[in-house]
């Protein structure tokens, strides 16, 4: 896809845009797996998702 982008002439920015894209989509798809293969990581994701959660409560009283 940045290969086209590139070739079609789409401005740096454009590009910047899709690299940032491809790169969140990957990062999903990388932790998706590690999540079905290791559940482990999955309930350490969620408990940070948890706390993180917890704290911005705590903050806004």
């Amino acid at each position: 896809m940045l290969e086209t982008a590139k070739n079609t002439g789409a401005s740096q920015l454009h590009i910047d845009q899709l690299s940032a894209q491809q790169a969140e989509k990957f990062g999903k798809e990388r932790l998706e797996l590690a999540e079905k293969y290791s559940p482990a990581r999955a309930i350490a994701r969620q408990a940070e998702e948890s706390n993180q959660l917890w704290e911005s409560c705590i903050n806004v009283s």
